[in-house]
């Protein structure tokens, strides 16, 4: 799927027996992709490798959809932070996971909310 034509992007939050994954749900040409960025249980967890992640944030920069942007500031705080060697509870993808509610299988996190917390991290 071709994520610069993408008409919607929006991050998507799924908590299933305690395992949170975070990933971004792509629309285009008539297809929905989930993409899954990092998946978290307890304080640890798995995340996409640092090469795909950067690939990614380049892709959502170059998106026509002006969203892409603020995912793509997402992946790159995301990036700054395993850089500087912070634990999982405190990179970016953690923290957006932990604050959905729990208890809903599968949860959209609105942009606006995305955007705020983006435009907050240092």
């Amino acid at each position: 799927m071709d994520l610069r034509a993408a008409e919607r992007l929006e991050l998507v939050v799924t908590d299933v027996r305690g395992t949170r994954t975070i990933g971004l749900l792509v629309s285009a040409t008539g297809k929905t992709i989930n993409l899954p960025i990092a998946i978290y249980s307890g304080t640890g967890g798995r995340e996409l490798g640092i090469l795909m992640l950067r690939r990614l944030a380049d892709a959502l920069a170059a998106s026509e959809n002006t969203g892409g942007l603020i995912y793509s500031e997402l992946l790159v705080a995301q990036l700054r932070s395993e850089a500087k060697g912070d634990p999982a509870a405190e990179r970016p993808l953690y923290r957006l996971a932990s604050l959905a509610p729990s208890g809903r299988l599968a949860q959209r996190l609105r942009t606006d909310a995305v955007t705020r917390f983006v435009a907050s991290l240092d």
